[in-house]
């Protein structure tokens, strides 16, 4: 049983991601590392179970009752999982902690436990076939370095992408430069963040390597949204209104780069604006949900215990994508 629960668990966590973003499943030759390890947790749990685990087990009676019990918690956070999405609640959108939606949290904090302790059983089954004592703490200690293992791969991924050149070149033509909605602060102007991605869109249409500019963001509790200050300072700029589209509902990258997946527009190239330490999730975003978008720097200069808590804040950000979808 404890198998079969793994096996599910698994399957659901790696094929959710999929269907949510209706994203068609793309073979195994481009399922990145991720859909590797999820994989090959499968493959270790079949093998579990065909070759040594369900005998072994069965005749030493020595599988933890406990992890029927998870397996049973876990179906439940599926459900949990599944009726936010299906009833969307526009009011927990709307409520905001650390800049994410709390809806979003909800769902990761649900997915990131179904995980935790799918790992957890599984490293338990493991030192009990080896005939351990004290399972529970060598499972702990032995998820704990496999999620830090992962955080520090993300983080390296995050702190070490750096943006196309070929972009300033003037080699590819661009249809559209995407702002990326940052802070909005006390009455309505763009925060310094904001203010620097909104610089290097104003640079890129100046150096004809975009037509149009696409502002993107609404997460600006009692101001206005994110896109309509970055259209204001736009036109103070003298960028034409007829250049500048407006997109003022969404409130993560996520929602920003599927609403370029879905913008009703002849050509869809974008140059897309953000931070240094954010461009390496929206590649493997736009990547995974088959955007044409390039990813480049506003250039903003944060200082460098801003920086790391900015990176390390990434790198949980884009681990959970890579693991959820999300």
């Amino acid at each position: 049983m404890a198998y079969l629960l793994i096996f599910i668990f698994v399957s659901y966590l790696f094929l959710q991601k999929y269907f949510h973003l209706n994203v068609p499943l793309k073979g195994i030759s481009q399922i990145d590392f991720i859909g590797v390890f999820y994989f090959s947790i499968l493959i270790v749990t079949v093998l579990l179970f065909v070759f040594n685990g369900y005998h072994k087990l069965r005749k030493k009676g020595k599988l933890p009752k406990y992890l029927k019990t998870l397996g049973m918690i876990n179906i439940l956070l599926i459900f949990l999982a599944e009726l936010i999405r299906f009833f969307n609640p526009e009011k927990l959108h709307k409520i905001y902690f650390n800049g994410y939606p709390v809806d979003k949290i909800l769902i990761a904090a649900v997915y990131s436990v179904i995980f935790f302790s799918v790992i957890f059983q599984l490293f338990v089954i493991f030192f009990t076939l080896l005939g351990y004592k004290a399972k529970v703490f060598r499972g702990v200690v032995s998820e704990g370095i496999l999620i830090a293992a992962m955080l520090i791969g993300a983080f390296f991924v995050s702190s070490n992408y750096h943006e196309d050149s070929s972009v300033y070149t003037g080699e590819n033509q661009y249809d559209f430069a995407v702002i990326l909605g940052a802070a909005v602060v006390k009455k309505n102007k763009p925060s310094a963040m904001l203010k620097g991605r909104i610089a290097k869109g104003i640079e890129l249409y100046r150096r004809g390597l975009v037509n149009r500019i696409i502002c993107t963001g609404g997460n600006a509790p009692g101001e206005i949204p994110e896109a309509e200050a970055e259209k204001i300072m736009l036109i103070e700029h003298e960028i034409p209104e007829r250049d500048i589209l407006i997109e003022g509902k969404t409130s993560t990258t996520l929602e920003q780069i599927l609403y370029l997946k879905n913008l009703n527009v002849p050509q869809k190239n974008f140059l897309i604006v953000s931070d240094a330490f954010h461009l390496a999730r929206i590649n493997e975003m736009c990547k995974f949900i088959g955007v044409q978008g390039v990813p480049v720097a506003s250039g903003l200069k944060i200082s460098s215990g801003k920086l790391f808590y900015y990176k390390l804040r990434e790198s949980v950000a884009l681990l959970l994508f890579r693991l959820f979808g999300i």
